[in-house]
């Protein structure tokens, strides 16, 4: 078991951003107490750890096409595709949000691996068989290198994955 701030909120920090999307596309009251228990003044890990996991428990049988605020989340994740895609290409996209989102997000994900968007691709979204808590970077601890979900955060300390 892993305790140290450093190690548990490198951890915690990747966790989020894996979860940020998918969080946003569940609910957008969530993602703003999530938020702000990241904010360095405000920093509770804890409560960002089971607030995620309430979320996890609450959709884990939706499938991301039917989460109820997916289409938020979509246009957010467009916004890094700013240099990529021309004009008509993202408004195009956008019509595919607003009529089509299941097809937006297969889009969206098929972009983000073409154009290798680090921050998107371990995505849950996209990944949703990966556990909520699974740290997806790699990580460096005690003079040993693990690959990227070696570990899984618990809030307040990390766990090597079984």
């Amino acid at each position: 078991m892993i305790t140290s701030r450093k190690n548990v909120g490198k951890a915690a920090e990747a966790v989020w951003a894996a979860n940020k999307y998918f969080v946003m596309a569940c609910s957008q009251a969530q993602y703003r107490q999530i938020s702000t228990a990241f904010r360095p003044d405000q920093r509770d890990l804890l409560h960002a750890y089971e607030q995620l996991s309430e979320i996890e428990r609450a959709h884990q049988t939706v499938a991301s096409a039917n989460l109820p605020e997916l289409t938020n989340a979509l246009y957010h994740m467009l916004g890094y595709f700013k240099k990529e895609l021309c004009r008509d290409e993202r408004q195009q996209m956008n019509q595919l949000i607003t009529n089509k989102p299941e097809t937006a997000l297969q889009d969206l994900e098929k972009l983000t691996f073409e154009h290798e968007k680090p921050y998107l691709m371990p995505c849950r979204l996209w990944r949703r068989q990966i556990g909520f808590n699974e740290v997806p970077v790699a990580m460096k601890i005690g003079g040993s290198r693990y690959a990227p979900y070696t570990w899984k955060w618990y809030g307040d300390h990390l766990k090597q994955h079984e």
